[in-house]
Order: structure tokens, then sequence, then C-alpha cells
């Protein structure tokens, strides 16, 4: 249903105060009228900053009533992750992470107009508490899980696991060999600092244009880790897409566990590294590219986790400099402090 015909009419007031009074189990004149003034005072913002960019006020993702749903979700219930999927999204040549964008942005414009009003900001505050403690906690469940899976597993990886990686180094390699130039593995200064980085026990990002080298690098990377006898495990994300959550991921290709916790469990004295390779592949081959997103997220905490109880493991991600600049997802996934090798 199309709720928006002019910046926020008589009928969009009373859809709008309807999805209000649902979130907040009730109504208050009060602070539904402010909230439906932030909404109109954002919403003009939004459409003043990008002209009719991502349609009219009667066609673009504003327009529509379950669209607000998600942006009340996501403002009020702190859901992070934006699938664009979720969205009534019309309009033609937008795609998808222009559209994220954009529904990001005026996100962040509602709530700056929320915060400018102090009972709105106060009903900000408030759901940010209870947003940080569901979070505490859930970050407690998780650490507990981990380590109760390692605890529960094999101390050791048994012979079938130690195939599976050899299996999925040798396709890692096979798949970059034929593309080097000539055949012939140049050396790079940023093979280098990658070592440097994981003798520091350090996440890396790689990153860099289509066609720029990254997976050259890894290729060599892979060369100099086998040298110094550091047990490696590359996952190329465009041939094998992370589904349902990491344990799962790991089973599906021949390992008994997360991919994290079986390098764990490889050889606890050993260092060990996590190569995610082509993490931008993820964000335009697949339909279910956020939960493939959110399994990427669970391996690197599964591996923080896992470097606070002394494990030597590391992670390298690497991704086009495109897609970590200008993809919300990946963007506000990486934006923390990480060594970036360009």
């Amino acid at each position: 249903m199309e709720i928006l015909s002019d910046i926020l009419s008589s009928a969009t007031y009373d859809l709008i105060k309807k999805i209000i009074i649902i979130f907040f189990h009730g109504p208050d004149d009060n602070r539904d009228t402010k909230l439906i003034k932030a909404i109109n005072k954002a919403a003009k913002r939004f459409f003043d900053r990008y002209g009719d960019r991502f349609g009219t006020l009667n066609s673009s993702f504003l327009a529509f009533e379950e669209n607000w749903r998600l942006i009340f979700e996501i403002i009020f219930y702190g859901k992070e992750q934006i699938d664009v999927h979720d969205f009534k999204v019309q309009g033609l040549g937008l795609d998808e992470v222009s559209c994220k964008f954009a529904i990001r942005d005026f996100i962040a414009i509602l709530k700056e107009e929320m915060q400018n009003d102090w009972e709105l900001d106060k009903i900000l505050a408030e759901k940010h508490h209870i947003i940080e403690t569901k979070e505490i906690n859930r970050k407690i469940s998780e650490i507990e899980r981990v380590l109760d899976d390692l605890k529960n597993s094999n101390e050791t990886i048994d012979d079938i696991e130690i195939n599976v990686i050899a299996r999925l180094k040798h396709e890692f390699n096979e798949s970059i060999y034929p593309g080097l130039i000539n055949k012939t593995l140049i050396h790079r200064d940023e093979t280098d600092q990658c070592l440097n980085a994981i003798d520091e026990n350090k996440l890396i990002i790689l990153h860099g244009a289509a066609g720029y080298g990254k997976s050259g690098i890894l290729y060599e990377l892979g060369k100099k880790l086998d040298e110094k006898g550091i047990i490696w495990l590359p996952l190329r994300l465009d041939r094998r897409l992370p589904e349902k959550n990491a344990k799962q991921y790991g089973i599906d290709m021949g390992l008994s566990c997360s991919p994290v916790l079986c390098l764990a469990r490889y050889d606890n004295q050993k260092q060990c590294v996590l190569i995610l390779d082509q993490l931008d592949a993820i964000r335009w081959t697949s339909e279910h590219s956020a939960n493939a997103l959110d399994v990427c997220k669970e391996l690197i905490r599964e591996i923080l986790i896992l470097r606070a109880e002394g494990k030597l493991i590391s992670a390298i991600i690497s991704c086009r400099t495109f897609d970590l600049e200008h993809d919300p997802e990946i963007k506000g996934w990486l934006k923390k402090p990480i060594l970036k090798i360009l």
C-alpha cells in the first residue's frame, strides 16, 4: 500500500501511527505526533538531497508501508543487517548497493531528526541500552558455544579432515595458477606485509581493484606459509558459498565442524591462518548474500574468541576496494581498526 503521496499526507499519518502503536504496544498522542513530524522532516531532507534518483514520493522505497515496518525494526530493534530483498523497491537501473546505501542514509537522517527532540532521543537511548544488553548476552553465549564446541570435539583432527584441507588448498592454487602472467609467480611486496602481519597475529584485509593481483598475492602467500610450516585454509567464497552457520559451512565441505575450530584443532602449538577470498563475490552472486556474510562474520568472531584464549590464529579477508568502501554491509563490518594492505 502506498503511503507517501505528498511529504506525509493525512492518510500517511494514520497508517504510520498504526505501525508506531504496534512497535510501542500502545498509543501516545504526544510521542506519535513527534515521531511522525521527525519522519516528515527526514523524508523532506532525503528528497532534497537525492531528488528522484531513488524514485518519486509515490514510487521510492519510502512510499510503501511494509518498508516502514522494516525501517522501524532497524531503528528500534537494532537490526543491523539490511537486506534489500526484504524491501519493496521500484525503479529502473537501481542496483543493490545503491538501494542499500539510500535506505541506510535515510535511516541515519531519521535518527538525526529524532535526536533533535529530547523525548524521542530518550526513546532511542532506552532502546539502545536494551539492544546493547542483548548484544552482550549474545556475545557471552557465543563465547561459551565456541569453547564448548572446541572442548567437545576431538583434540586433533583426523586424516579425513587433513585430506579435506589439502584438497581445498590444491583447488585454491589450481584456480589461481592458470591466471598468472606467463604462469610465472611474480613476487609482490604485499606478500611480505601479509607475512609480517601474520607473525604479529593480526587480522588482515587485502583489497584492491578488480585485476589488481590480490589472488596472485594469496597464491604466493600460500607458498610462503607452507615454507614456514604455518597451517592455512583458503576458502574461495565465490565457489564455496557459506550457508546457515559456520559449523554447517565446515560440514558441507567435508569437515566435522567450523573451519575455524578445525584449524584450531590441527595443532595447538602451531600458528594457523584462515583465508576468505573474494568477500565481495557473495554480495553479487547470491540471493542469500546476507546470510553468507553473517557466516563470514561468525567465522571471524570465532577467531577472535580463540585468540583471546591464546590460540595462534589469524585471518586474511580479500575484497575489492569498491565493495569495501561502498557496500554498506561490508563497510560497516570492516570499519573497525584492522590492518589493510593495498
